[in-house]
This record gives structure tokens, C-alpha cells and sequence, in this order.
């Protein structure tokens, strides 16, 4: 019999609009939101897919006047924000548009709390330290990665420090998410794999999180089912309208449960390793999360066995251990089949930089809701099992 929880708290703040034309309601969103003037954040290669036209007819169609700010990078930084809020201020913007990825998604969210709030940003790193909710956003993703359409947090990259700042408050969540599998078709093949690789890393690490629920867990197992089946398959096609959706739908699944159960070690090494190398957010988990598995099989080998199921392992007539164990070597089968990097040291990453990285992993705090005990001195050694 399955236990029941004596208590959780769970939270989705986004309006979610799924399907395939669902960016044609942009404009429609924008107006009902009160919007007269449109800050849209993209990326250069966005811009250039042709994936903005569309948005801004729309915008322009239901009357909102259009700004386009394309300057967002990956692991975009501190600058990067004060030059887009400098736009929405000077041009008279009151509403936001992501179009993109993570990095054009979490850009508009601190662009938002600059517009509403006294700068600079570094003073808000950490949870619920804004007063004022940003302005309404729209966000519209291009990819299926990282869950930032529907979460309460947004990362900027501090160049002095190295280090990803996590910015976490529910008025940071987009009050409408747009998914439409149609603006993932032009997505190059191996950021469809890093970013769904950010995914299943999303939906494992908030699986097995000291803070899941029975909320997050249904969600979480969801995404790892459907990554299992569609991630190869979306990689090989980003224009298969069936893989994008299933995989669109993973990214949001995973997204829910992570905002509400965090996550753990392979999350705490990841933004580091963006930090330091601006190594993408998607390929440093998908490094480091078969190893973070291995380190957490003991703490919690039931999920691990359901995880390896999900992925697609046959677990039926093992023992529980031996179940557990088949998750993690899912994910390395995985990498392999996606034609990802193993090992940091395959993507220029020195272990010399080990121990500054292991610090900021600790001072993140992200490793507190994993499921084994972690300290400074067993993320130095999983970095240097992960080179």
C-alpha cells in the first residue's frame, strides 16, 4: 500500500497555452495582459531561424508596438540584463516576450525585476529578496530544456565571480507559457539534445529531491518517461511535430516538479561549470548526472529502480539494488546514443579549477535537497570522478 504524505505544499503559477499555431495568440496574450508596447528577448540565432516574424505580426495585429533586444548569450550575464533593461526603459515598454531558450527566458525575468526595482541585480541573488513583481511576461520557448516557462527562477551569469546567480521568487514566474511544437523545427540537433538532456537531469534530480511530493513525483516520472521514449527520436527530427510535443511536454512536467522540489548535486556542479567555462547549462548536467546517480543509488534505491523502468531498463526479476543500478547506466546508454561527451575533460574543462568550482556548488546551497548527504569534500571528489 502506498504511503500517504501527512503534508506538501505544491504551486503553478503559469498559464500554459499548448499546441501546434499556439504562437499565433501572442498578440491576444499581450493585449488581455494590459500590454501596449512589447519588449521582446531573443538570442542572435533565433533572430535568424526566422522564428520572430511571426511573433511580432502577431504583436503588431492585436496593437501592441514591438522592441526586439537580440543581445542574450549563453550563460548570459549581468550586462547582458542591464543593457535589455535600458531598452524596456528607454523605449517605453510595459510588457515582456521571451523568445528563446533559457538564457532569453531567465534575461527577461531579471529584466522584469529591474524594470519594477531599484538595481543593481546582484542584490537579489538568493530567494524572495524583491519586493515589487515584474512586469507581465510572455514566454515562448525554442526549445525543450529547461522548464523556464513555468518556474520561480532565473539565472545570470556574474563575470567578476565566475558564478551563476540564482534569482528564485514566485513573481518571477511568466504569467502565460505559449508551446508550440512549430517554433522547435529549426532547432540544431545537438542543442535539442543538451537541452533535453537539462530536462530528463530536471526530472530525476526533483524525483528523487528530499522535497518531493506526490505532486512532483507524478510529473517528474512523467518527464522521465517521455524522455526515454522521444529524446533519440526528437534529436534525429526537431521538426517531427509528435517528438517536439512529447518532448515540450517533458520540459514542463520536469519544470513543475523542480520548481516546487528543487534539485541536487548535478545541478549544484552544472552552474559552476557554466561559470567557469561557459560550458552550456544542458551539456554539464548531462556530464555529471550519471555520476551523481551512482553517488545517490543508497539514499534512495526505489526511485532509482522506478527510474530505470521509466527509461526503459527491464528491471522485473532483479533485485532492488540491481534495478537501481540499471537508471544510472540508462543515462550513459543515452549520452552514447546522442553522441554527448562523457567526461568534463572532453570539453576543456581542468581540474584545476575543481576546488573554487566545489565551493560555489556548496555556497549555491542546491545540494541540499539531494538525496545523500553532501558536503565540500564529496563534490570535489564527484568532479574529479566526472573528468
Amino acid at each position: 500500500m502506498t504511503k500517504l504524505p501527512e503534508a506538501f505544499n505544491y504551486a503553478s503559477l503559469t498559464r500554459i497555452v499548448f499546441g501546434a499555431g499556439a504562437v499565433e495568440n501572442v498578440g491576444i496574450e499581450g493585449r488581455g495582459a494590459g500590454g501596449t508596447k512589447a519588449l521582446v528577448v531573443t538570442d542572435q540565432g533565433v533572430l535568424k531561424a526566422g522564428l520572430i516574424q511571426g511573433v511580432v505580426d502577431s504583436l503588431a495585429k492585436a496593437g501592441l508596438g514591438v522592441v526586439i533586444y537580440d543581445k542574450v548569450t549563453t550563460n548570459p550575464t549581468m550586462g547582458v540584463a542591464d543593457e535589455g533593461y535600458r531598452k524596456y526603459s528607454n523605449e517605453g515598454c510595459d510588457i515582456l516576450v521571451a523568445v528563446g531558450g533559457g538564457s532569453s527566458i531567465d534575461t527577461a525575468k531579471v529584466i522584469g525585476i529591474l524594470a519594477n526595482n531599484p538595481g543593481p541585480l546582484e542584490q537579489y541573488e538568493g530567494a524572495d529578496k524583491f519586493k515589487n513583481s515584474i512586469p507581465p511576461l510572455i514566454a515562448i520557448p525554442t526549445a525543450a530544456g529547461t522548464g523556464a516557462e513555468v518556474t520561480f527562477s532565473a539565472l545570470v551569469t556574474d563575470p567578476d565571480r565566475h558564478y551563476k546567480v540564482s534569482i528564485r521568487s514566485p513573481k518571477l514566474c511568466p504569467g502565460v507559457a505559449i508551446l508550440d511544437p512549430g517554433m522547435l523545427k529549426t532547432l540544431p540537433s545537438r542543442i535539442a539534445a543538451t537541452t533535453g538532456m537539462d530536462t530528463l537531469t530536471h526530472a530525476v534530480e526533483a524525483y528523487v529531491s528530499t522535497s518531493a511530493n506526490p505532486i512532483t513525483d507524478l510529473l517528474a516520472l512523467e518527464a522521465i518517461k517521455l524522455c526515454g521514449n522521444w529524446l533519440k527520436r526528437f534529436v534525429a527530427s526537431p521538426d517531427d511535430v509528435e517528438a517536439a510535443t512529447a518532448m515540450q511536454l517533458a520540459c514542463i512536467y520536469a519544470g513543475m516538479a523542480f520548481a516546487n522540489a528543487r534539485l541536487g548535486n548535478a545541478h549544484a556542479m552544472g552552474h559552476p561549470l557554466g561559470g567557469h567555462f561557459n560550458l552550456h547549462h544542458g551539456l554539464a548536467c548531462a556530464i555529471v548526472l550519471p555520476r551523481v546517480m551512482d553517488y545517490n543509488l543508497a539514499a534512495s534505491p526505489n526511485k532509482f529502480a522506478e527510474v530505470a523502468r521509466a527509461m526503459g531498463q527491464q528491471v522485473d526479476n532483479l533485485s532492488l539494488s540491481e534495478a537501481a543500478e540499471l537508471a544510472s547506466r540508462a543515462v550513459y546508454d543515452l549520452l552514447k546514443d546522442l553522441d554527448l561527451p562523457t567526461r568534463l575533460s572532453e570539453v576543456g574543462v581542468t581540474v584545476d579549477k575543481i576546488p573554487e568550482m566545489a565551493n560555489d556548488a556548496v555556497s549555491s546551497g542546491i545540494h541540499n535537497t539531494n538525496p545523500q548527504a553532501t558536503d565540500l569534500n564529496d563534490l570535489i571528489r564527484l568532479y574529479e570522478r566526472c573528468m
